[in-house]
């Protein structure tokens, strides 16, 4: 007799851990949506319809990525996302065969755990641990991580450009991380990143199937032919679930009226989705950007420049940034983007006059937040540079953090963040809980989630776990050289020599001295027993010193 499918009963036991499955979605025994990243949860469901049996790889890439090319990092991410949800430690209940592929053990239960006496006991563990957390609250005096909120999920493609390029053509690749920008400050929505979106499938493939595979339940699609005076967008919204488009429309302009068409199209996509605004997002919309369209320009052209993480071309972005305050000395943005700009500097090294930097930094955040209090990317540069400069100040970059999660809950950036502050400051086990619901929020976490997960769980010395996210990290975004120098330290604190001397390789070619000083002296932790354990690390790695 064939066995009835796991998921049509009304509870079932992965582990310790209790699930039921009601309209395509998981919930554990509160009731609450399981909280795993959407690739993660849907790979998750897809060993359950197959319980009981090894279920291959390319199988899974088939059903859970819709048949694209996916690499054995992905997959060993949604792994290791699954495992940490159910405490598989042992990798009992998500079992790996070799060369073979994953089973998924389950146990089934016939009523909802919380009205059994198991069920009681699991209540009250669940209230202890409530009570813990909350101690713990009061030991750290902050709490800034807000219980994530469902959101619609949304994927901006890029967008695809009809013809060869054109002097104005620049903004076709900063274009849909501009409408990403604006959607993730609204309320109603869950954005993937431009970086990541970027990589799945090609301009050739359907967006259905490119948002499907991101598991997205909206997708934006655009094309763009211009001339050097004149452009031309197309935009569609498309229902992935239902594979049919909701709205499309085409705007014609000059680059000066890129500022009014990108909130034109979002102010449309969001009523076409939610049917009307609420009073904090329709002002969110409303908030005039810049006086001059010019200025808007070269912030795009920054946004650009800046794209690439080289010394060279943060230079470029710069002078695009000066020129925007130039045009608009009241741009609050175009300051904040200049003190984001420098936060990376600091953080790799590209730094020339020290003190004159800092201040220059510091005086861009600060001149952002006067003239918009509300700026969410002042709020989280300034955060950022009080992590990298002179004596660094934690407490400060906590408060302007939180400010930034209070005025963007949507947005995870400034949770994460948080998260990798609490890294530095050596409370990893904190850190390392506060990134993996980041994760667990984010529909598809940028490349820096997992580096600074990576980071945090070198410290817990989980070197293994460590490895998987970091080379995540360096999956999505190959060239970054953070990921690199951690993924060096952790390979030696693994043994694995040759392949800390890849890492080390791939450092140098992007023209860093893989040195023990030198990157010793792009660290920022402050702990004592973490920069030992680091240069130890780079040490048996086989770094010179």
């Amino acid at each position: 007799m064939t066995e009835k499918p796991i998921l049509d009963e009304a509870g079932f036991m992965l582990g310790k851990t209790f699930c039921r499955l009601e309209g395509g979605m998981l919930f554990d025994d509160q009731g609450q949506p399981i909280a795993l990243r959407a690739k993660s949860l849907l790979f998750l469901k897809t060993l359950l319809e197959r319980h009981g049996r090894i279920v291959s790889k390319s199988e899974l890439a088939e059903t859970v990525w819709s048949g694209l090319i996916v690499s054995d990092e992905s997959i060993s991410q949604c792994v290791a996302d699954i495992r940490r949800f159910l405490g598989d430690e042992n990798r009992a209940v998500l079992e790996t065969f070799p060369k073979q592929g994953y089973r998924i053990n389950v146990a089934k239960f016939a009523t909802p755990l919380t009205n059994t006496r198991q069920g009681k006991f699991a209540l009250v563990a669940a209230i202890i641990a409530v009570l813990v957390a909350l101690i713990g609250v009061l030991i750290f005096q902050k709490t800034t991580v807000p219980t994530p909120v469902l959101r619609e999920v949304i994927a901006v493609f890029p967008l695809r450009e009809d013809d060869g390029a054109t002097e104005q053509s620049y903004f076709a690749s900063v274009f849909a991380e501009e409408l990403n920008g604006k959607l993730a400050e609204l309320s109603g929505f869950s954005v993937i990143p431009n970086s990541v979106s970027s990589t799945i499938g090609d301009d050739t493939e359907l967006a259905t199937n490119r948002a499907e595979a991101l598991g997205a339940r909206y997708a934006v699609d655009s094309w763009i032919k211009s001339s050097d005076l004149q452009f031309r967008i197309v935009v569609e919204l498309i229902d992935v679930r239902e594979h049919k488009v909701l709205w499309a429309s085409s705007f014609e302009g000059t680059p000066e009226q890129l500022l009014q068409i990108r909130d034109e199209i979002i102010k449309s996509i969001t009523l076409e989705i939610f049917d009307k605004l609420n009073p904090s997002d329709r002002s969110r919309i409303a908030q005039k950007e810049t006086s001059n369209p010019l200025a808007y320009e070269e912030v795009l052209r920054g946004k650009h420049a800046g794209g690439t993480i080289t010394r060279d071309d943060s230079l470029l972005a710069e002078r695009h940034f000066r020129r925007a305050i130039e045009l608009d000395p009241d741009y609050a943005r175009a300051y904040a983007e200049l003190a984001a700009l420098f936060a990376i500097r600091f953080e790799n090294g590209w730094i020339t006059l020290n003190e004159a930097d800092e201040i220059k930094s510091l005086h861009f955040a600060n001149t952002a937040i006067a003239r918009n209090p509300d700026l969410w990317l002042a709020h989280y540069a300034l955060g950022r540079l009080h992590t990298v400069i002179g004596e660094k100040d934690y407490e400060m970059a906590e408060h302007h953090l939180e400010r930034a999660i209070s005025l963007q809950p949507a947005n995870e950036d400034a949770r994460a963040y948080f998260g990798a502050v609490k890294n530095l400051q050596g409370e990893v086990d904190l850190a390392i809980t506060i990134l993996e619901q980041a994760i667990a929020s984010h529909p598809s976490p940028p490349f820096w989630y997992y580096l600074s997960l990576g980071h945090a769980l070198f410290h817990a010395k989980r070197y293994e776990d460590a490895a998987i996210a970091l080379e995540q990290c360096l999956t999505q975004m190959p060239t970054a050289p953070y990921c690199l120098r951690f993924q060096i330290a952790n390979y030696g604190a693994m043994g694995q020599i040759e392949d800390a001397e890849w890492a080390a390789d791939e450092y140098e070619l992007l023209g860093f001295e893989a040195s023990i000083s030198s990157i010793m002296s792009l660290f920022i932790i402050q702990d004592p027993a973490a920069l030992s354990n680091l240069e130890t690390a780079l040490r048996v790695a086989g770094l010179p010193e």
